[in-house]
C-alpha cells in the first residue's frame, strides 16, 4: 500500500494551540510564503494562518465553533487548519496566509504522485465568540493552490494543483496527479505549501468570502507494479534419484528496479524451518546466470552451493518468493509451495506447485532481501529473456527419471535462434530421439536421431524467447540440457 509522505497530515500532532497565528503548533506545519501589504503601516507583514482545536480555550479557533463558522473535524478527531486569500495589489501578488508541510522522503523523477486534501468555505467573518457576524458570497477565486517548496525558500518554486472554487461549507476531496522531471528533481523540493489563489486587485469582491477550513493532507506515490511471478521447469538432478533440480522463468525487470529470492524448507504446517533459510548472497549474481537461472545457489537444507538452480528433494516441502522493487514500486512478492511425489500409476514423478498467498515477510526480512538483492542497472540484463508463463494455482509438472549416461553438448548456449546439436553417432538408432520441451512442460519439438548420425542444427527462431529443455532418449537412457534462448 502507498504511504502518505506528509508529516502529520492531519495535523493531530503537536501543542495545543492558544491563540490565533499558531499553525506551526502542529508538528512538521509551519507559515508557507504568504505576505499581505498592511496600508496602516505601508509595510509587507506574513500571513497568519491558524490552527483550529477543540481542546484551546480560545474561542476563535475551536473547533467546531469558531470565529469563521460551525464545522466539525472531518473525522471526529481535534484539528484542522484555517487560511485566508490574498490579491494583486499595484501587481505584486500577496498570498495573505499560507501553510507549509514536511515532505518525509525524496521525489523520484518520472514517478506518478497524488495529492490530495479536504477543504471547506468559511461561512463568515465573527461568526461566534460575540462579534457581529458577517456573511457573502463566496469568492470565485476561492481556489486552493498547491506549491513544492525547498525548505524555507519563498523564490523557487512548483504549482502542482489548482483545485475549483471552493464553495461548499462542507469538507470536500480534492486530488491530482503530478510527476516531476529531473530537473524539478535537482530543485530539491521538499516541502508543500498550501495557499488560496489571490484576488485581482484588492477591491475586487470586498465582501466575499475568501478562506478555507483544510483537512488530511496526503501526498503518494502512485504504485507502479513489477510483476513478481514465475513459473517453474524441474527435471532429476545427476546421480541422485530423488533429488530434482528447478529453474524459473520470469517478467522482466526495467532498468533501476531490483529483484530478489528467498528459498525455504518448511514442515507441514507451512512453517519454516530453521536453518533451511536463505536469502540470494549477494556475490551470487553474475551475467551468466541472469537468464538460465534467476536463483541462488540452494540445496535441500539451506545450505549454498555453486550449482545453478535450486534443489530440491522428494517427500519435502519448500516455499520459494520471488521480490520485486523500483523508484515506483514498493515491493512486491510471490510466493510458492513446491514439493515432489512419485505417481504410483506410472514409473513418472510429479512436481507440485501451489500459490501461497497467505504468507508474508516483516519489514525486516523484506530489508535483508533487498540489500542482498540485485539492482538492474543500464547495459545490465537483468532477468529479461525469460518467457514468463503464469502457472494455475494448482500445477503439475511432470518429468522423467533422468540417467546421465548419454553424452550431448551444444553451443552456442545461449542462443540468438541456431544451436548446433552433437551427441554420440553410435546413439542414432530407430528408438532415439530429441525432445525440446518450452518453460510449462510442454513438448514443442521431437526429432529423430537416425536422421542426423550424431549432429542437429536446431532453429528456435519463431518461438517465444526464455529457457529450454532439450532431452535426448536413446536405449531407455536419457540425457536432458537447459538451453536460454534470448
Amino acid at each position: 500500500m502507498a504511504q502518505n509522505i506528509i508529516q502529520n497530515p492531519s495535523f493531530e500532532t503537536g501543542t495545543i494551540p492558544t491563540s490565533e497565528d499558531q499553525v506551526h503548533f502542529a508538528t512538521g506545519w509551519t507559515k508557507g510564503c504568504g505576505m499581505f501589504y498592511s496600508a496602516h503601516n505601508g509595510a509587507t507583514i506574513p500571513g497568519t494562518p491558524d490552527l483550529f482545536d477543540s481542546r484551546s480555550t480560545e474561542c476563535k479557533i475551536k473547533v467546531p465553533s469558531n470565529k469563521w463558522g460551525n464545522l466539525n473535524e472531518r473525522t471526529g478527531k481535534n484539528r484542522y487548519v484555517g487560511i485566508s486569500g490574498g490579491y494583486i495589489r499595484d501587481g505584486i501578488t500577496y498570498h495573505n496566509e499560507t501553510v507549509r508541510g514536511t515532505i518525509t522522503e525524496p521525489f523520484v523523477s518520472g514517478c506518478n504522485y497524488q495529492i490530495s486534501f479536504y477543504a471547506a468555505a468559511i461561512e463568515g467573518a465573527q461568526i461566534n465568540c460575540g462579534g457581529t457576524p458577517q456573511y457573502g458570497e463566496v469568492s470565485d477565486v476561492n481556489k486552493v493552490q498547491i506549491v513544492l517548496r525547498r525548505n524555507d525558500d519563498c523564490i523557487t518554486s512548483k504549482i502542482i494543483y489548482t483545485s475549483p472554487t471552493v464553495t461548499s461549507s462542507g469538507w470536500t476531496m480534492y486530488s491530482a496527479v503530478f510527476s516531476l522531471t529531473s530537473t524539478d528533481i535537482q530543485r530539491g523540493y521538499n516541502r508543500v505549501e498550501i495557499r488560496l489563489t489571490p484576488k485581482p486587485t484588492q477591491d475586487y469582491q470586498i465582501g466575499r468570502r475568501h478562506a478555507v477550513f483544510l483537512d488530511d493532507v496526503s501526498l503518494q506515490k502512485s504504485q507502479v507494479i513489477i510483476n513478481p511471478n514465475f513459473g517453474l521447469t524441474a527435471y532429476a538432478a545427476p546421480g541422485n534419484n530423488n533429488t530434482y533440480e528447478l529453474t524459473a522463468t520470469v517478467a522482466s525487470v526495467p532498468t533501476g528496479s531490483g529483484f530478489a529470492w528467498r528459498v525455504s524448507e518448511i514442515n507441514s504446517s507451512n512453517q519454516e524451518i530453521s536453518g533451511t533459510i536463505m536469502n540470494n548472497p549477494s556475490n551470487w549474481w553474475n551475467t551468466s546466470l541472469y537468464y538460465s537461472n534467476p536463483f541462488p545457489g540452494y540445496c535441500c537444507n539451506g545450505s549454498q552451493t555453486t550449482g545453478k538452480g535450486v534443489f530440491i528433494q522428494q517427500g519435502k516441502r519448500y516455499r520459494i518468493i520471488r521480490g520485486t522493487w523500483g523508484p515506483c514500486s514498493e515491493w512486491n512478492q510471490t510466493t510458492k509451495i513446491v514439493s515432489v511425489r512419485t505417481n504410483l500409476l506410472s514409473e513418472d514423478f510429479e512436481i507440485d506447485i501451489e500459490e501461497d498467498y497467505d504468507f508474508q515477510l516483516s519489514d525486516e526480512e523484506i530489508r535483508e532481501i533487498m540489500e542482498n538483492g540485485h539492482l538492474v542497472e543500464d547495459g545490465d540484463d537483468g532477468e529479461e529473456g525469460g518467457v514468463f508463463e503464469p502457472n494455475q494455482k494448482s500445477t503439475s509438472l511432470k518429468i522423467q527419471d533422468i540417467n546421465f549416461k548419454n553424452s550431448i553438448s551444444l553451443y552456442p548456449n545461449p542462443t540468438t535462434g541456431l544451436v548446433t546439436i552433437e551427441y554420440d553417432a553410435n546413439l542414432s538408432n530407430a528408438s532415439g530421439y530429441l525432445e525440446l520441451i518450452d518453460n510449462t512442460g510442454k513438448t514443442i519439438l521431437m526429432h529423430n536421431l537416425s536422421n542426423s548420425y550424431g549432429r542437429y542444427e536446431l532453429n528456435l527462431n519463431g518461438y517465444s524467447k526464455g529457457l529450454y529443455i532439450l532431452k535426448l532418449v536413446s536405449n531407455n537412457e536419457i540425457s536432458t540440457k537447459k538451453i536460454l534462448y534470448k
